[in-house]
């Protein structure tokens, strides 16, 4: 028991200084290493043409559980009177130029998220604020093939948000992370559209952590993750759209301190809601909640979302 309460506590701080980040588009998010998921929905890997835009994410994730390995509640120990919020707003501008490659307009984009994340359980209760690891994308490209839209990106979430080894919750991950993603739109009959972006995320070392085992120095390294994030979608008419939104969330490999692999560490987590989106004319909003099941080794709770997509 004493081990697994360590093993427990290791996870705990790892995860509040690495993995609940909201750090790039999501909380994501974040919440999970740098890897972004749940802010897209409904026709994801429709490019849009060549021009300037914007699309504004605010999110709000609430949480009263944690949940173990065995995706048990844990509610004794360091977890006791666990409580996390989580507010963000994530502007991304996006910039589709006039040249082609592959085929496809070449597109760019950057994330920049500001955050407020607080942190409550028996051992403390943390509030901080700030700016989160921004993301960069230097290419996306997409192509339309009659009903079926495909969707290509690599995005580089850079190590920019405020981070200090010696503080409990942070909003910065302190390390890079590669996210390739490849995204597929198809338009039904009926009004109908299914959407899926698959992701996996690579992350680099921390070199600043303290391990919370014995206090000392080391390096940290989040495992490798794959996620995707799904939606179904109907057009009641041209600017009213329903359906159903969520993602899935797997880590791969187990997380390491000082290069030693950290049993019990990987988590995962499935979530399923509402979505709904307007479009007047040049803007589009869009608004889901997304309620977390199937959690292992993370927080459970509920993520919601709107979404802003504005066309210069």
């Amino acid at each position: 028991m004493t081990r697994k309460i360590v093993v427990l506590c290791c996870l705990f701080l790892a995860f509040f200084e690495v993995d609940l980040r909201a750090s790039s588009l999501g909380p994501s998010g974040g919440i999970n290493v740098s890897g972004k998921y749940g802010g897209d929905d409904f026709l994801m890997a429709l490019g849009p043409p060549p021009g300037l835009y914007l699309i504004n994410y605010t999110f709000f994730y609430s949480a009263d559980k944690f949940k173990d390995y065995g995706g048990d509640e844990v509610r004794s120990g360091p977890f006791s009177g666990f409580e996390t919020t989580l507010f963000g707003n994530t502007f991304r501008p996006i910039y589709v130029m006039e040249k082609k490659i592959f085929g496809s307009y070449w597109a760019m984009d950057m994330g920049i998220p500001l955050i407020e994340k607080r942190v409550e359980c028996e051992l403390f209760d943390k509030r901080t604020r700030g700016v989160g690891d921004i993301v960069l994308c230097p290419i996306w490209l997409h192509w339309d093939k009659g009903i079926l839209h495909f969707l290509l990106s690599f995005d580089f979430m850079a190590p920019t948000g405020k981070y200090d080894k010696k503080r409990y919750v942070n909003i910065g991950n302190n390390h890079w992370t590669f996210e390739p993603l490849f995204g597929t739109t198809v338009i039904l009959p009926w009004n109908m559209d299914i959407n899926l972006n698959l992701l996996y995320d690579y992350n680099w070392k921390n070199g600043s952590y303290i391990d919370p085992r014995d206090g000392q120095d080391a390096d940290y390294k989040s495992g490798q993750n794959f996620h995707l994030d799904y939606s179904v979608g109907y057009g009641i008419n041209d600017n009213l759209r329903v359906g159903v939104a969520g993602f899935f969330w797997k880590d791969l490999t187990d997380d390491e301190i000082n290069g030693h692999r950290i049993s019990d560490s990987r988590g995962q987590v499935l979530a399923i809601g509402p979505a709904i989106a307007f479009s007047f004319d040049r803007l589009t909003l869009s608004l889901k909640a997304e309620f977390e099941t199937m959690v292992k080794n993370r927080p459970q709770g509920v993520l919601s979302w709107l979404r802003i997509l504005y066309s210069f």
